[in-house]
């Protein structure tokens, strides 16, 4: 997952170490981002997981 911020570039900030198989949504809420990891490519372990946002 790749954070775009204007003005400040972009920056990866999830990938398949923190449990990331083929994302296919996200919601933020306040700080707090939900990403639905559905792995249909894999078909392995598909998960909820949820990252807490520091700016």
């Amino acid at each position: 997952m790749v954070l775009v911020e204007p003005y400040h570039g972009s920056a990866v900030v999830l990938t398949k170490a923190d449990g990331l198989r083929n994302p296919t949504s996200i919601a933020l809420r306040g700080d707090t981002a939900y990403v639905l990891s559905a792995a249909y490519v894999t078909a392995e372990d598909p998960n909820l997981l949820l990252a807490h946002l520091n700016r």
